[in-house]
């Protein structure tokens, strides 16, 4: 389900603004992640979530963006 929602979000979205967005809330939910493990297991959850989808995000917003910088044959 979070990959369909990455595949929307590269359709929308520029490709580098969604790879600067991802890597930097990837970062952050990471950090959120060892913060918050020990003590609420409701954000780990949520923040696993997000982490997935920033995730899921990758790979198409690298294909869409090899599209339309790399010079095609």
């Amino acid at each position: 389900m979070l990959v369909i929602a990455g595949m929307w979000l590269a359709k929308v979205f520029q490709p580098f603004t969604l790879l600067l967005s991802g890597f930097i809330i990837t970062t952050l939910t990471g950090v959120g992640m060892v913060l918050l493990a020990a003590s609420h297991s409701l954000a780990l959850w949520i923040l696993t979530a997000v982490f997935g989808l920033m995730l899921a995000i990758t790979i198409p917003a690298l294909i869409s963006w090899a599209n339309t910088c790399l010079p095609g044959r």
